[in-house]
């Protein structure tokens, strides 16, 4: 099993996903961080590639194992310095990304 980090990046405003597409396996390990280090983040996901408790909405950077088969779509959104949250919405969807699982 493999493991991914994805690095959640503010610029110009967004919350960048890199990788935006994650090619993934069931039992592979995702690590989410941030760009720069150690801002608050939450990364959401309607239905998850994880199952258990918090796994639907992602707020820290603790290793979660893929567990579901399919495509799952996030939204990604990042704190500021100035403390604002900015990330997903309709004319903002490069803060969101995709993860591809194959068994």
């Amino acid at each position: 099993m493999s493991k991914h980090t994805i690095t959640i990046t503010l610029k110009n405003g967004k919350a960048l996903p890199r990788p935006a597409k994650q090619q993934l396996k069931i039992g592979d390990t995702v690590v989410y961080v941030t760009d720069p280090p150690d801002r608050p983040f939450k990364v959401v996901f309607r239905p998850s590639p994880f199952t258990g408790k918090g796994s639907r909405v992602i707020r820290d950077s603790e290793p979660r194992k893929v567990s579901q088969q399919g495509t799952f779509r996030c939204k990604c959104f990042i704190t500021g310095r100035s403390g604002r949250e900015v990330g997903w919405r309709p004319d903002a969807p490069q803060s969101g990304g995709e993860h591809d699982v194959k068994p």
